[in-house]
């Protein structure tokens, strides 16, 4: 008996060959239990050699190789026993000849895989509800050089081995167990019933709130934004978008363009297909078909995929990703298993996805394990809930002893010690000397702080933070009259219920005028699942006349004013997705043209450094923003509620009232905006996007030229964002008149330069847009197209896309023209999606 041998097992091995004295490869070797009926098997390797690991008692063998007739023998073996047991098969001529139908391997797959993707929509089901339950474990190992340092506040766990030189540091490990509703491709409803992630430290919150919009179209929905790291794959939709029945899977995390499923419809075109063995399933035929990409660059599978031969169902799944489609990881590769379901579909009962990073100094490697169980079919007329992810409220609560009965594995070395260790933490927490020691590693003032990054004074006790802007954002060489200094930042107080209070502030002082400028704003949210905010601002200040002009304008004079006011704002989430903003303010607006200027600013703004000359007034402005996202999907965690987004277009209107007399106001002007804008997906084309936006002002009883409405004006190389601005309209432009502007931007993400040979190698994408601009009662009209090459660069865990764009336009003040241009374009790794 062999060491690795457990006592209560037997082992039978052998060789197993044809008449013809070969070898035979991939013959499926099955043993079935005569006392339970449990069956058992495995494939030969290429020397035709298997082996078989049972517990002891009586079995029957049956050896099975298509061409050949069945083999078929009892079996006896005892505990510890190693039988040797060599087989010789003989040619069933009947067999043979229903492979000689086909030409060659390749006919044979081709007509498998045709039957698999004909298959797939009876095999997906036909939408109705499933519930099951999942086990998800998420690992992620970071290794590093054994010479690398791993700091003094890192709580990391390392563990070296002779044969590497490197030590394995445990990043992340959570894992959970829900309760799931799906119905593919889209409809999920995840009840989380335990959550555990196993962190050295315990973070008092996970998702922070904005403030406000500085800059750009205004937008009243809360902003929600927390640090993703791009190496730790997380999912939505409980992981559900890797399901090969689903035609595409969209993982942007992974890639920007969908990924064909090998079982897709159209699937034939885009994969090449091999016959690599076959083997039995009690009496049944399952082809094992090799899958390989025919462009390289195209986010597609290379691998395996077990179908079986009555229903053409797909059981089994071994795939790699191209590695040349990838964003932030060096390879992904995932191994699932299909059963049929309670209505005869086919459901994925386990996943396993591995992948890695290359970052030079440190590489990540990482598994996700997931486990579905238990399926049932829905309640009858089962109804999807717009809040997609619900945790319990004991989910962060389990024992140890829960997660080891639940666990269908146990951790690994790595893992196990790294649980204990945060586990052991657990007893710190309440501790003043541990709230002291994290916070003083977070207060520890560093050079790049100061400068870039900004200084943070933290107390995580009593839920207290103060930030004070680095350097970078202090010097203001080309503000108001000159040099500026300004000295800003923010205090932010959190409460065990949710509630926060937020100060946000600044005050800065010009050389060359000897000024004092401020403005601070005071807010409190009390409601957090209703994101219910008020919000108070006061200052005397140089304020922007439009917030969103070009890089060329937005420092110059001509965009300030300066303004003494005062403002009250109220925002409240009033159903699920419908979001209003109600702003009463009070401003004395007073134009700067009697401020003194550098010499250099006028050589450096020309003509739109001359400040806008008007007479002193005063204005009271009523303000209602309303914002819809249709079937907006979210969750709550931990009294807080995380929006999750929406398919569906997002609806937009703003009412402005200026009111006359009101603390002595001389404007009385009305103004209406309506707005559509979308997102869609389409497919393997790529994606589009596409906003529409009409307004016009229903009274101008008294309407000054700093309430028109104001249009970004063009940069000169640099390509702006499209859905909300123009590359060719050139200065700044506002009306007070009615007006209707459109913009549509379309990533083709390789659609037809990644199937080019050579070219495809540079990495290189398509996009293309248009907008159009029309002011009926000026007879101005503006309509611009360009399109552009993309690509995408990484720097460690930052994606980011740079593209040249060619740029025409046309329009009742210019003649057609092209200009070339220049974008950038940001990631946003907590919402998965680009800037445009």
């Amino acid at each position: 008996m062999g060491p690795e041998l457990q006592a209560q097992d037997f082992v039978i091995k052998g060789v197993i060959r044809t008449d013809s004295s070969e070898v035979a490869s991939f013959a499926t070797v099955g043993a079935t239990s005569l006392a339970t009926g449990e069956l058992k098997g495995v494939t030969c390797n290429d020397a035709g050699q298997y082996s078989l690991r049972l517990k002891p008692g009586k079995y029957t063998i049956i050896i099975h190789l298509i061409g050949y007739e069945d083999l078929q023998t009892d079996i006896t073996g005892k505990s510890g026993e190693v039988i040797q047991k060599d087989f010789l098969l003989i040619e069933n001529p009947d067999e043979l000849s229903y492979v000689q139908i086909y030409a060659d391997r390749k006919g044979i797959a081709n007509m498998v895989m045709k039957n698999a993707i004909d298959a797939r929509s009876a095999h997906q089901g036909k939408g109705e509800a499933l519930k099951y339950n999942a086990y998800i474990k998420n690992s992620v190992v970071e290794v590093r050089p054994d010479t690398a340092k791993t700091g003094r506040d890192s709580t990391y766990l390392a563990l070296k081995t002779k044969n590497r030189p490197k030590i394995s540091l445990q990043k992340y490990l959570i894992e959970s167990s829900s309760a799931i509703h799906f119905a593919p491709p889209l409809a999920f409803h995840q009840e989380i019933m335990a959550y555990n992630n196993f962190v050295p430290y315990r973070e008092r919150t996970e998702y922070n709130v904005s403030i406000s919009m500085q800059l750009g179209e205004t937008d009243i929905e809360p902003q929600q934004f927390t640090y993703e790291d791009n190496y730790l794959l997380t999912s939505k939709i409980g992981y559900n978008e890797y399901m090969l029945y689903n035609r595409l899977l969209d993982i942007p995390s992974i890639t920007e363009k969908k990924i064909l499923s090998p079982i897709g419809s159209g699937a034939m075109l885009s994969y090449s297909f091999d016959l690599d063995r076959i083997y039995l399933i009690d009496t049944t035929r399952v082809y094992v078909i090799k899958i390989n990409p025919i462009f390289k660059s195209e986010p597609l599978f290379s691998g395996t995929v077990h179908i079986r031969s009555d229903n053409w169902a797909l059981i089994h799944a071994d795939l790699f990703l191209n590695p040349e489609a990838l964003y932030v990881f060096k390879d992904f590769h995932m191994e699932q298993d299909y059963v049929p379901g309670p209505s005869g579909q086919f459901v994925l009962s386990s996943n396993k996805i591995n992948y890695s990073t290359d970052d030079k100094t440190e590489n990540y490697f990482a598994n996700i394990d997931i486990l579905n169980s238990d399926f049932e079919v829905a309640e009858a007329n089962y109804k999807f809930p717009d809040e997609e992810v619900i945790y319990k409220d004991d989910s962060f609560d389990k024992d140890s002893l829960y997660w080891a009965n639940l666990r269908p594995d146990n951790f690994n070395e790595l893992e196990t010690k790294y649980a204990h260790h945060c586990d052991s933490l657990q007893t710190l927490y309440a501790s003043d000397e541990f709230y002291e020691e994290l916070d003083s590693s977070y207060n520890n003032i560093k050079f790049w702080d100061f400068i870039v990054d900004g200084l943070g004074f933290r107390n995580r006790k009593k839920g207290r933070e103060i930030y004070i802007n680095p350097l970078l954002m202090q010097i203001n060489p080309v503000g108001i009259g000159g040099y500026r200094h300004r000295f800003g930042g923010a205090f932010v107080k959190d409460f065990d219920n949710g509630t926060k209070m937020e100060t946000e502030g600044f005050i800065d002082y010009g050389f060359k005028n000897r000024d004092v400028k401020g403005k601070i704003g005071v807010g409190f949210t009390y409601l957090p699942k209703k994101f219910v905010r008020s919000f108070v601002r006061v200052g005397d200040y140089y304020d922007m006349i439009n917030t969103y002009a070009s890089i060329g304008s937005i420092f110059s004079r001509s965009n300030y004013v300066r303004a003494r006011m005062f403002s009250v704002s109220q925002r409240i989430e009033i159903i699920n997705g419908l979001f209003c903003e109600a702003t009463f303010e009070y401003s004395d607006q007073t134009p700067i043209n009697n401020l003194s200027g550098d010499r250099w600013s006028q050589r450096v703004f020309g003509d739109v450094n001359t400040p806008v000359i008007f007479k002193r007034y005063t204005k009271s402005e009523f303000r209602v923003d309303l914002k819809y996202k249709i079937k907006q999907k979210y969750q709550i965690k931990k009294n807080k509620k995380i929006l999750l987004g929406s398919r569906y277009p997002e609806l937009f209107m703003t009412y402005r009232k200026g009111v006359s007399a009101l603390f002595g106001s001389e404007v009385n002007f009305d103004y209406l905006e309506f707005k559509i804008k979308n997102n869609s997906e389409l497919g393997r084309l790529g994606n589009m996007e596409w906003s529409v936006i009409c307004g016009t002002f229903v009274n101008k009883s008294n309407l000054r030229l700093l309430e028109h409405k104001y249009f970004r004006g063009s940069d000169k190389i640099f390509f702006s964002d499209p859905l909300s601005s123009f590359q060719l309209l050139g200065p700044t432009l506002s009306t007070p008149n009615a007006f209707l502007r459109g913009n549509y931007f379309h990533h083709f993400n390789g659609l037809i330069l990644n199937k080019i040979p050579l070219i495809r190698k540079l990495k290189l994408t398509e996009s293309a847009g248009a907008a159009f601009l029309f002011i009926p009662s000026q007879k101005f009209y503006h309509a611009e197209f360009y399109v552009g090459l993309e690509r995408v660069f990484r720097i460690r865990q930052e994606i980011f896309k740079v593209g040249i764009y060619g740029c025409t336009a046309d329009s009742s003040f210019n003649k057609a023209r092209i200009e070339f241009k220049i974008g950038l374009n940001f990631f946003d790794s907590f919402h998965k999606k680009w800037q445009y």
